[in-house]
């Protein structure tokens, strides 16, 4: 993204959801004021925080999710950025009822390119003038991905030794949760015509 290696960015789209999530030893994910909220703080927030570092800060256009007063179980959004080359848009899908495709992918002028969640060392690439070829960059080899609790405490630890400054630092949490708390405040209802449905009652 930095070297603009895709070409100029025109729209992602993130989705990420799971059957049955909702597994904990007690009732605290069911009262609002104990969780801050469903699924977009739940699970959402590891797609914001790198949302965030990827594309920076984004102009919320639209959010909708199906909290009736509770945390919510499905959402989804719309966001806009201004990018290099012009703006682009991005749009999220969230959800604890749904199992769905668990991936991101990009849009550029020249690719389509695809990171699944399940693979945070490999890239899946297609270029608009062949798009028959699909290209998979990968970093190190098969089964080699860092343990991230590791690398956070080995972070912490050497912060603690050496004096510098973490890699992720507060104000990088400060702004997903400004974000996460954005998204509610423009809270509209998800379409859900299967609850709104009430049947006429018949006559006589």
């Amino acid at each position: 993204l930095e070297r603009e290696r895709f070409g100029a960015l025109r729209w992602f789209h993130y989705e990420f959801g799971s059957a049955g999530g909702w597994a904990p030893l007690s009732a605290y994910n069911l009262d609002r004021t104990q969780t801050g909220g469903g699924v977009l703080v739940t699970t959402g927030t590891h797609f914001l925080d790198r949302m965030l570092y990827w594309f920076g800060v984004p102009e919320i256009l639209e959010y909708q999710d199906d909290s009736y007063g509770g945390p919510e179980a499905n959402c989804r959004a719309r966001v806009r950025f201004d990018g290099r080359a012009g703006r682009f848009e991005g749009t999220l899908v969230l959800s604890k009822t749904v199992t769905l495709r668990n991936r991101f992918r990009l849009h550029t002028d020249d690719y389509e390119v695809e990171l699944s969640d399940s693979e945070t060392e490999s890239l899946s690439v297609r270029s608009r003038a062949q798009p028959d070829v699909l290209m998979r960059f990968s970093q190190g080899s098969a089964g080699t991905a860092p343990d991230y609790f590791v690398a956070q405490m080995a972070d912490f630890a050497e912060c603690i030794r050496t004096g510098r400054p973490p890699l992720v630092d507060g104000r990088w949490g400060a702004l997903s949760v400004k974000l996460a708390e954005d998204f509610y405040r423009l809270r509209t209802p998800l379409p859900e015509p299967w609850m709104w449905y009430r049947r006429e009652a018949p006559h006589g």
